[in-house]
């Protein structure tokens, strides 16, 4: 789901750019596959860029506390490294060809999504659409998770340092709704580094969504995405970064232009990732506030990842921020559902059947709640949650 500004040059007068670009959809790359090596044939070629992103690694092999771990070493280096096609070509069809891609990605769907719901005995760290959260195992989380993910991708990282170091592993997962948010995906690994300090660490990268869409809102991200993914490998020193799960656009589709994968979880343990799907009651404190950043004519411009939880402290955090109801809102809600879908979703065949009554629920909110009652007058206090009893309950600090 993407939910855009009302433009006023916009005849549609709709929540959603309506502006289909059917020739979008980037042209299919045709190269032979090396079944030896899992890459394309392309180190003759001009039109394929070596990156320092790496491909999946067996799990079996990844031994973080042996003392002869070294995240820089690699006696198969080309092998192991990601080659990305020219910027004119997708880049999911050239992930569609490397076996080891593909292997991670039938590891991944092989399984039915797992349920969290009020019954659930984890403690569930929930992000929304736009938001971004970094936990380690030792907080008041055993797993981080988005779900209700379309032609958005939810990307999760998991950072082990080299033999000898002192700091946990650490997870981050953010849900991102475009591909106008690089220099956040930046800081998202930034806060990894800042984690370890001078160690060197591996930072595995596991990304799931979009499907076939026909106006290749999906691939758009897709490509954008890994891109930017290699460009901060290419730059990063100390750090090793690996493409180990990348379920995606077309990778991510069942054949009938519906995504396979809508949510994904993490442990924070391990590092693990599985399809996930979460009900209302593990989703975290005050959902309609927090999806009100999607909507709120204050906000609709920002090109932002708010971070909701940090590694170094257990509270869920809500940034204040500006919010009001958009014009034309009592209409919306006027609207049957099956209307409401199709103004206010990029991808209303095959929202969850909760769609149009979260959007209902957050309409709401905004008509009937102004910014300076839940921020303070001037509109600049942080809401601070604690989990209640070691559950999915959070009350305000």
């Amino acid at each position: 789901m993407v939910i855009a500004t009302i433009h006023a040059s916009d005849s549609t007068n709709t929540l959603v750019s309506l502006d289909n670009n059917h020739d979008a959809r980037s042209k299919l790359i045709s190269s032979s596959s090396d079944s030896n090596s899992g890459t394309c044939c392309r180190r003759t070629s001009s039109d394929w860029q070596k990156t320092a992103l790496l491909l999946p690694a067996d799990e079996l092999d990844l031994d973080y506390s042996s003392n002869d771990y070294d995240c820089h070493c690699s006696c198969e280096e080309d092998e192991q490294a990601l080659f990305l096609p020219s910027a004119s070509s997708d880049v999911v069809e050239c992930l569609k060809q490397i076996p080891a891609i593909q292997e991670t990605r039938e590891e991944l769907v092989a399984f039915e999504p797992r349920v969290f719901t009020e019954a659930s005995t984890e403690r569930i760290l929930y992000v929304h659409q736009g938001e971004v959260a970094h936990a380690v195992a030792s907080q008041e989380c055993d797993v981080i998770m988005s779900d209700r993910a379309t032609t958005c991708h939810i990307l999760a990282l998991h950072s082990t340092a080299s033999s000898g170091a002192t700091t946990e592993p650490m997870s981050s997962l953010t849900h991102i709704d475009g591909d106008h948010y690089e220099a956040c995906v930046q800081d998202l690994v930034d806060a990894h580094k800042r984690h370890h300090g001078k160690n060197a660490f591996e930072l595995q990268i596991h990304m799931v969504g979009g499907f076939a869409d026909y106006e290749g809102q999906s691939s758009k991200i897709s490509n954008w995405l890994v891109r930017v993914l290699a460009r901060i490998a290419d730059a990063s020193s100390n750090t090793t970064m690996r493409l180990q799960t990348c379920v995606v656009s077309s990778m991510n589709d069942n054949g009938f232009q519906c995504p396979m994968g809508r949510g994904l979880a993490m442990e924070l343990k391990t590092g693990r990732v599985f399809l996930a799907k979460a009900t209302h009651a593990v989703m975290g404190p005050h959902m309609a506030l927090r999806m009100a950043r999607l909507w709120s004519a204050g906000t609709t411009k920002e090109h932002k990842l708010h971070v909701i939880h940090t590694a170094t402290s257990d509270d869920m955090v809500i940034q204040p921020f500006a919010f009001a109801a958009l014009p034309g809102m009592d209409k919306l809600m006027a609207l049957p559902d099956q209307v409401l879908l199709e103004y206010t979703s990029t991808s209303p065949a095959v929202e969850e059947d909760d769609f149009c009554y979260s959007i209902r629920t957050t309409i709401c909110f905004l008509q009937k709640v102004s910014c300076t009652k839940v921020f303070g007058r001037h509109c600049d206090r942080t809401l601070r949650f604690g989990r209640r009893s070691n559950t999915n309950d959070w009350k305000l600090m």
